[in-house]
């Protein structure tokens, strides 16, 4: 029996009733479904245990693209670790030139006003966010720290987040509260993935690229990198640098 069009507006009308999302976040949901078909599970930790496994699968000549990351932590006078993942920008940095055309494009542009044989300048930008409402009122629990690179080289690029790479989100709570050194420590432990001792050091070895062109083959190239700004607002600044707020005249 075919609904009536009443029943059909109901059953689309039903789908707001639950969490809120956005009308083009639910309607990009609704067509995923009609043209791939209802997958057979559905639950929040299903979903990351599958992109998980898709990410660990794009591996590359630098690695995998999500690192599991050891956060040394002190939670009531004990010592521990907490496991969280971050995306290593050298990985992510391979396979978005390799795969990605746009991107690929925008690379050359930029390579042929600055010489690779001369470092790129890398920029790191680190702020505190969250899903959460201004409105919603007392302790917001789901604030995240968040860290994003990219290079100066790009230009007026800049203004646009598609050259944006996301390198880290840890939960504030863990890394204000009981991470020693807080988030000083974090952004050390990121920047170690650019410029590591004990393993790859972009600025002295450089990063061996495959370089996407139209014709689908791909140009070798090499790049070297280094740290040349970092980016943050006045309280990220002052979380980074140890400082006691407006009244900090020296980092700790």
């Amino acid at each position: 029996m075919t609904k009536r069009k009443s029943d059909a507006a109901e059953n689309l009308v039903g789908h707001h009733l639950g969490p809120h999302v956005s009308q083009s976040a639910l309607a990009y949901s609704l067509q995923y479904v009609r043209d791939h078909g209802l997958p057979s599970s559905s639950s929040r930790r299903t979903q990351r245990r599958a992109r998980v496994s898709t990410v660990e699968e794009m591996g590359t000549r630098y690695g995998p693209i999500l690192v599991p990351v050891s956060l040394p932590l002190v939670v009531d006078g004990n010592n521990i670790e907490e496991q969280v993942f971050m995306i290593s920008p050298l990985a992510m940095l391979w396979r978005t030139l390799h795969d990605c055309l746009p991107f690929a494009d925008l690379f050359r542009h930029a390579a042929n006003s600055h010489s690779l044989a001369r470092p790129w300048r890398m920029v790191i930008y680190f702020d505190e966010v969250s899903p959460s409402t201004d409105i919603s009122g007392g302790v917001d629990g789901r604030e995240m720290q968040c860290i994003y690179w990219t290079f100066a080289e790009f230009g007026n690029r800049l203004y646009s987040e598609d050259v944006w790479f996301v390198l880290a989100a840890v939960r504030s709570d863990l890394v204000n509260n009981n991470m020693p050194g807080g988030m000083s420590r974090l952004v050390a432990m990121a920047l170690r993935m650019f410029f590591s001792p004990d393993s790859h050091d972009a600025s002295k070895s450089g990063v061996a690229l495959m370089v996407k062109e139209a014709d689908a083959e791909h140009t070798k190239c090499r790049l070297y990198i280094a740290h040349h700004a970092t980016i943050a607002d006045f309280k990220a600044l002052c979380q980074v640098l140890g400082s006691n707020s407006q009244s900090g005249t020296k980092p700790c």
